[in-house]
């Protein structure tokens, strides 16, 4: 089974691979207050405030209202979210094959630490990510390394 937008392909042993890209990225949280104003108008205020967080959703910063937070880069080709590629093909034992149905029914269990190596590439954009202590894929900057 191989993935669709990374350099990884598991020749036996999976029935599928999942995959979570998320991006560092400044978010940008709004709050408007309503209160009633002489007259009987009313009268709204925003206010803004940004943290800093990996999210698999895309920020994109450009209309932020804090020009100064407007920094967001997403990697060209990278789309971000939960993926899941099946193998096309199942065997077990000798002679019989999976239904897609029973091969939606097999438990996810994490890849054995290593089985990747030590990076792996964007197929679109050459993105190269590299494994941390704490086994997730990191890629740094903005362009290829």
């Amino acid at each position: 089974v191989s993935d669709r937008q990374f350099d990884v392909t598991m020749a036996e042993g999976y029935v599928q691979l999942i995959s979570n890209v998320e991006v560092f990225q400044v978010v940008e949280h709004r709050a408007s207050r309503q209160r009633d104003t002489l007259g009987g108008g009313r009268d709204t205020t925003t206010s803004f405030r940004y943290s800093n967080e990996w999210s698999s959703v895309w920020h994109a910063s450009g209309s932020y209202n804090d020009r100064r937070m407007r920094i967001n880069q997403k990697p060209p080709g990278l789309e971000l979210g939960t993926h899941t590629q099946k193998c096309t093909r199942v065997e077990y034992g000798q002679g019989f094959l999976l239904t897609d149905d029973l091969v939606q029914q097999c438990s996810a269990s994490p890849l054995a630490p290593g089985s990747l190596g030590e990076s792996v590439t964007l197929k679109a954009g050459n993105l190269v990510f590299h494994r941390r202590p704490d086994g997730w894929y990191y890629h740094s900057g903005g362009g290829p390394q």
